[in-house]
């Protein structure tokens, strides 16, 4: 019965959190992202714009700019632009948030340069 008790507190904790955390991934009621979605299409952004400087390096890619990235992106998030535009709006209005989005982009962004790094010494090797 005491085991009973504690399974049951452990399983309506576990649902608890599970909802917390799966309320924070969705859109607030002025269709604004959550932070955590923000910083993903954030990433996006930075990796396209990184190709793009990359490329345009080549004469053969001078053609390819930042628009023809950025359809992709809001297609791949399922947003649009004007969501996106919203996003960006509001958290440009709330400054310690915005610079919380982008120190975790720059975390995000430097794990994925490490994990790249450590890819090319394990290839050399």
């Amino acid at each position: 019965m005491h085991q009973n008790l504690r399974l049951n507190k452990l399983l309506f904790f576990i649902i608890i959190l599970f909802f917390t955390v799966s309320c924070k991934n969705k859109k607030t009621n002025n269709n604004i992202l959550s932070q955590s979605e923000f910083i993903s299409i954030l990433v996006d952004v930075h990796l396209a714009n990184a190709t793009l400087n990359y490329m345009q390096a080549d004469k053969n890619w001078k053609n390819f700019n930042a628009k023809d990235y950025y359809p992709s992106i809001l297609k791949k998030h399922k947003i649009t632009s004007k969501e996106l535009e919203r996003t960006i709006q509001y958290y440009i209005k709330e400054p310690k948030m915005y610079e919380s989005v982008y120190d975790s982009v720059i975390n995000r962004l430097s794990i994925m340069q490490g994990d790249i790094t450590n890819k090319i010494i394990q290839a050399k090797k």
